[in-house]
């Protein structure tokens, strides 16, 4: 919509980064809140909150006004912040320990289900019945969240003694100790780092809006085709996660760092594909790779975690990957019109695949055992 509103390609990457750089700006709070209040009711009000501000959508097109897309997309981020590390601490008391990679497996194969039904029924209801359809249907989605939510009756977080409860912290001070919780801990370091190597290429992500439209000429169904490929990798990604981690940890950080390296390898052949239905193979293949360095890596920081700071921990993770993503976007965006999208999507691919080397053999080959089991001291 932006696009077309404007006729710049570039606005594709202003909107990735829209709906990225606010969200390390908030974690820090939302981490320590995530540790401190009622993970269920924080992701319930969450939910209800972005299903009303989703509709402010509806009237940006009959307003002419392209700018109110921004406000509201971060709005929309800056809630989601406070849903995320919620949602990722609160797992881990749903499952045995046994059971974290396979639940994470679950919890990725949703999400990329959904984006590949999301992005199929988005591009059919825009192309033939309007975009505003979209948008609605998007709002609804959030409230059947919240309602799948508070159907849940296991706890979502470990119980807490008098000295932790929120009544008793800093926020400020909550968040710095996780820093420097990660920075005692060098398998907690490396898990987070995984996330955040692979986010300095996800700038390329703007390119599946850039390219149906700008190389291909394929319109709303082009762009939902590739959002579809990529959420059947991510669909897939996780289970072969799963099937290959094992039960290591140091197993399951280098098959998350291979994750990255294939991720980067194809979408840099996605960027410079002759047409679109192998453009929409390399999606596919990418986020075979990022699906399953997701799954691994969250894993990790579950195992390794205490409940009492996983949420800010978390927070840290998720800020980090999206900091990373969000530097990504800006650097793709200035390039895509002076040098074009192919070239910096090849670019953004081969930077991808050399940072995942770069963790491969520093927390592979140069450090010991990192990824043990830790102390929340």
């Amino acid at each position: 919509m932006v696009i077309e509103m404007t006729g710049q390609g570039r606005m594709a990457s202003w909107i990735i980064l829209a709906a990225t750089l606010p969200f390390p700006l908030v974690t820090p709070v939302a981490g320590v809140i995530a540790d401190r209040w009622d993970r269920r009711k924080i992701m319930i009000a969450a939910d209800l909150i972005r299903a009303v501000l989703t509709l402010g959508f509806l009237l940006v097109a009959p307003s002419g006004q392209v700018w109110l897309v921004f406000p509201i997309l971060i709005a929309i981020v800056v809630v989601s912040a406070f849903f995320g590390p919620a949602a990722s601490a609160a797992l881990p008391n749903l499952v045995t320990s046994e059971q974290i990679v396979a639940a994470n497996a679950l919890n990725g194969a949703s999400w990329g289900t959904m984006l590949a039904v999301g992005a199929t029924i988005g591009g059919f209801v825009s192309h033939y019945v309007g975009r505003d359809a979209s948008f609605i249907l998007d709002s609804a989605s959030y409230v059947v969240s919240a309602l799948l939510i508070a159907s849940v009756r296991v706890p979502f977080a470990s119980p807490r003694e008098k000295h932790e409860t929120h009544e008793s912290s800093h926020p400020g001070q909550d968040f710095l100790d996780s820093l420097r919780y990660a920075a005692r801990h060098r398998g907690v370091l490396g898990a987070v780092l995984i996330k955040t190597v692979w986010g300095m290429g996800g700038g390329v992500i703007s390119l599946l809006s850039v390219l149906p439209l700008q190389v291909f000429h394929a319109g709303d169904r082009g762009i939902a085709l590739l959002y579809a490929s990529r959420g059947v990798g991510a669909l897939l990604g996780p289970f072969i996660a799963n099937r290959f981690a094992g039960g290591r940890p140091r197993s399951m950080a280098m098959l998350a760092a291979v994750g990255v390296i294939v991720s980067g390898v194809f979408y840099a052949a996605f960027a410079a594909s002759p047409t679109l239905a192998i453009a929409a193979l390399c999606v596919f293949i990418a986020h075979l790779g990022g699906g399953a360095q997701w799954v691994l890596s969250s894993s990790l920081l579950q195992r390794t975690v205490n409940d009492r700071i996983l949420g800010r921990i978390s927070a840290l993770d998720m800020g980090g990957i999206t900091a990373a993503m969000a530097a990504s976007t800006i650097l793709v965006g200035a390039g895509i019109d002076p040098l074009g999208p192919r070239v910096v999507g090849v670019m953004a691919g081969c930077l991808t695949m050399a940072l995942g080397a770069v963790w491969m053999v520093v927390f592979g080959l140069l450090l010991r055992d990192p990824f043990e089991r830790v102390e929340d001291s």
